[in-house]
């Protein structure tokens, strides 16, 4: 039977937490509450977060359509991507994903694989090749050549993950439920009941769509998805800069 991961089934005090070191669950890890709340393991990014504001992935620059240094050979346990404008530390990519394609129209022998590990990368003086690690038990599965071969590389979107700006630049990912200091690990709410900070000059009504703020970072508003992400739905009427309860739908 194949070695699944498990989602942690968690007491009220749990979401709470934060820790200043790795925890002994990987970034992403679901854990789910008696009453269906549903809350993602998270670290922060380099500035502190408030509790009850919405929060989003870290907005990656130029990890897309990288050129493959070497052959992705069937079997290969590591992908070699040319990472020349956008570095990384040493395991940053872990637990985000790589996909690697044949350029063409359309694209072929694409897929997609979970990242374990990967080298550092630097600015100047040594590597500009991302080498990334595959999860374990994980092979690529077609070979790629290096003509005409790309990639492309994704941080986990619950790893540094910052305070939404109005408007949202990035994929909006939970909410927090105490402060958490910059650089360390805690729980972001995906799903279920919680406060959040309300839009300032905000109103709207029970059941309403709840969509992100566009004046105040951290918050959400009664809204149209068709202009800003859909986060979920209104418990009660939402009031400028009060906490509203809201009923997440992130996932």
């Amino acid at each position: 039977m194949s070695d699944f991961p498990q989602t942690i089934y968690g007491n009220e005090s749990e979401p709470y937490q934060t820790f200043a070191t790795a925890p002994r669950w990987d970034i992403g890890t679901k854990l789910e509450t008696a009453d269906g709340r549903v809350f993602r393991g998270t670290l922060n990014g380099g500035t502190g977060l408030e509790s009850q504001v919405l929060c989003q992935s870290k907005i990656d620059a130029t990890m897309d359509a990288l050129a493959l240094q070497t052959k992705a050979s069937v079997d290969d346990r590591s992908i070699k991507l040319t990472n020349a404008t956008t570095f990384l530390s040493l395991n940053e990519a872990k637990g985000g994903y790589v996909a690697i394609w044949l350029d063409a129209d359309p694209a072929t022998e694409a897929q997609v694989f979970r990242i374990w590990s990967n080298n550092v990368t630097v600015t100047s003086g040594g590597t500009t090749t991302a080498t990334l690690v595959l999860w374990p038990g994980l092979k690529v599965l077609e070979a790629v050549p290096i003509a005409s071969g790309l990639g492309s590389i994704v941080i986990n979107p619950f790893s540094q993950v910052i305070v939404c700006p109005a408007g949202a630049t990035a994929l909006p990912v939970g909410v927090t439920t105490v402060n958490i200091t910059a650089d360390y690990y805690g729980w972001l709410q995906t799903r279920g009941i919680i406060a959040v900070k309300a839009d300032n000059g905000d109103t709207g009504t029970v059941g309403d769509r709840i969509t992100v703020g566009t004046t105040d970072a951290g918050s959400i508003k009664d809204g149209d998805q068709t202009v800003t992400t859909l986060v979920g739905f209104s418990l009660q009427a939402t009031v400028g800069d009060d906490n509203s309860f809201v009923v997440l739908g992130l996932e």
